[in-house]
C-alpha cells in the first residue's frame, strides 16, 4: 500500500511532522491527528486508535473501492537520536 509508506516515510523523515502527531495524539485530539495524516494526501480509509503507549492506524480503501483489506501500522512513541549509519 503506497498510502502506508507515505505515512511511515514522512514520520520517519521529518521530526516536527512526527512530534505534532504524538503531541496532538497524547492530547486527546482525534481529529488534529486525523487532520495532519490526511495532509499527506492519503486515499485509504484511515482509523486511529492511541494510547499513552503509542499509535495505531488503520488504512481501507478509500470508499467505493473494492473492501479488499486492511493494513494495521502499530508505532510505539519513543524519541531516537538521529541515526547515522
Amino acid at each position: 500500500m503506497n498510502d502506508a509508506a507515505t505515512v511511515l516515510k514522512k514520520l520517519a523523515e521529518s521530526r516536527s511532522f512526527a512530534a505534532s502527531v504524538m503531541s496532538a495524539a497524547q492530547e486527546g485530539k482525534t481529529d488534529e491527528v486525523k487532520r495532519l495524516i490526511r495532509s499527506l494526501g492519503i486515499r485509504s480509509k484511515t482509523d486511529v486508535y492511541f494510547n499513552p503507549d503509542g499509535i495505531r492506524l488503520t488504512l481501507s480503501p478509500p470508499p467505493g473501492a473494492f473492501p479488499c483489506c486492511q493494513l494495521v501500522i502499530g508505532l510505539r512513541w519513543n524519541v531516537f537520536p538521529p541515526f547515522h549509519g
